[in-house]
């Protein structure tokens, strides 16, 4: 945030933190920018919904009537995770301690991830 006026300004951000929705959180969340000066703010959120995101977010700026704020717009996709095993598969005659029988299927009941990279850093 940029106050390029003469006097110093205060802001509060409003974080949103609604269960099943949204949550989200900005660092600092509030303080006073000096005058002619920059602050860096770092914004996190988390989204608790698949499909189209939509969210509003606003910070209380002293002496001004309406609140600023920025819109975050973004698909949002669940979770999908592929693995490969080396493990042999289980014969009719095996039995597999990691496995159970829910109606004739074999299910998982356990899979260790010993390395799980799921996003990839931005460099």
């Amino acid at each position: 945030m940029v106050n390029y006026g003469n006097l110093p300004v205060s802001f509060k951000w409003e974080a949103r933190n609604e269960p099943k929705v949204v949550a989200s959180s900005f660092e600092p969340a509030e303080g006073v920018i000096p005058p002619k000066s920059k602050v860096r703010i770092a914004f996190e959120m988390t989204v608790y919904y698949g499909g189209e995101v939509n969210e509003l977010f606003l910070c209380d700026i002293d002496d001004l009537e309406m609140p600023l704020g920025f819109e975050a717009k973004a698909d949002a996709f669940g979770l999908n995770v592929t693995y490969l095993t080396s493990e042999e598969q289980t014969t009719d005659n095996q039995t597999d301690e990691r496995l159970e029988e829910n109606g004739g299927l074999f299910c998982l009941k356990q899979f260790n991830f010993t390395q799980c990279r799921i996003n990839k850093p931005v460099s």
